[in-house]
């Protein structure tokens, strides 16, 4: 694991233990952009109810479950009221009577962890990496770590971006790019995800719930909708509200990947 540490920081910046704390975020301003990733999930494969319809409508009941954080370095952040938050996703839920869906929320901030291993500063990134990009991406984040700490331990560094003989032209390529590298160009969106969770975030996750199997004590989760943006250029009170609105389409969609998706703030 120290060897995964060391190339999280030399590679991306990620330091798996808690660095000195961020800035406290300014308030985005006019024309600045809010770049955030959502991922909705089905844990279990998602039991899903019928598609709504104007005569069968799937009506909510909301609970807020309140602001937690998560790890170090933003302490004192103004939260956007709870009303607020509640009413940014009514706006993108219908109510009414007899509710099909209980839609909880939470929101706040993930940041380094001040524990004092590095496993448990691997831990705190996976964990991180699930909230951005989903639990398929902290998987493949995992594997490729890895692979890694694998080759770390049997290839001299030196030998790390020259040419190694006995090897094709195109094994030359990947023989010189590191697992860690190979996963992060494994395509844009990855490559984005990455540089979020190399950073501390602010989050939303919204969870719907199977309203009537509640009422008969089981508790079916249905779909599970994150959201999460960096918090260099954007002020939580803002951050919260703003990727509701913005990721409304996506809150319980079926989503084959997450998505990192960029608005300028209006």
């Amino acid at each position: 694991m120290q060897r995964i540490a060391a190339l999280l920081v030399l590679l991306f910046g990620i330091n798996v233990f808690a660095g000195e704390a961020n800035p406290a975020a300014a308030p985005a301003k006019g024309g600045a952009e809010l770049t955030f990733a959502v991922i909705t999930e089905f844990p279990g494969g998602g039991r899903k109810l019928p598609p709504p319809t104007a005569e069968n409508p799937a009506y909510v009941l909301l609970q807020s479950g309140k602001q937690h954080d998560y790890g170090e370095g933003h302490a004192g952040q103004k939260s956007p009221p709870e009303n607020l938050v509640e009413q940014a996703i009514a706006a993108v839920a219908p109510q009414g009577r007899a509710p099909k869906i209980l839609l909880t929320f939470i929101w706040g901030s993930h940041g380094s962890s001040e524990a004092g291993t590095q496993d448990a500063g691997l831990r705190n990134l996976l964990d991180r990496a699930a909230l951005v990009g989903g639990v398929k991406f902290k998987e493949d984040l995992r594997d490729a770590l890895k692979q890694e700490d694998a080759v770390e331990s049997t290839t001299p560094k030196q030998t790390w971006g020259t040419k190694m003989d006995g090897v094709n032209a195109a094994g030359n390529i990947f023989k010189s790019i590191s697992p860690m590298e190979l996963f992060r160009r494994r395509d844009l969106t990855t490559e984005r995800l990455v540089d979020l969770i190399a950073d501390d975030c602010y989050y939303v996750v919204i969870t719907a719930i199977d309203y009537e199997a509640l009422a008969r004590g089981e508790r079916k989760v249905l779909w599970r909708t994150k959201l999460s943006t960096g918090t260099r250029s954007v002020a939580l009170a803002e951050a919260v509200p703003a990727m509701i609105r913005s990721g409304a389409p996506f809150i319980g969609c079926e989503m084959a990947e997450p998505k990192v998706i960029m608005k300028g703030s209006r």
